[in-house]
Formats: C-alpha cells, sequence, structure tokens
C-alpha cells in the first residue's frame, strides 16, 4: 500500500523542481570594461601560468558587477 503514495510523492517533487527558472545556478552574465566602470568595480587582469602556457583572465572587482568576467 505505501509503494503508490511514494511513487506519487516522487513524481509531483520531480514536477515541481523541473519548474524552477534555469538560471537558478547559473553563472552571472559577462560584462564589457566600460559596463564593470559604470557600476563602480575596477577592472583586473590576472595572468596564470608561466611563458608559452600562461592564461589571462579579466574580471570586475567591486561595484555591482563584482566578480563577473570581462569580454
Amino acid at each position: 500500500m505505501r509503494r503508490p503514495a511514494c511513487v506519487l510523492i516522487a513524481a509531483v517533487a520531480a514536477s515541481l523542481l523541473s519548474a524552477l527558472p534555469a538560471r537558478a545556478g547559473s553563472a552571472p552574465p559577462d560584462v564589457t570594461v566600460q559596463q564593470c566602470h559604470e557600476g563602480g568595480g575596477l577592472a583586473v587582469v590576472s595572468m596564470r601560468g608561466k611563458g608559452a602556457n600562461a592564461t589571462f583572465a579579466r574580471y570586475c572587482t567591486g561595484g555591482t558587477h563584482d566578480g563577473q568576467n570581462i569580454v
């Protein structure tokens, strides 16, 4: 008797969870340097690695776009 009730509860829970917005866990959108500055932030460029294997990360720190990548 309990088995159908558990299946029903699981089906209802799955349908409710699938109705959540897709952006709930997504990363913040990228911003431009101008948007970063207009939001009161500072554009930071950091280098990771050395020589030919080095990569650069650009992000906004502070202001309304804090932590967002800069394109």
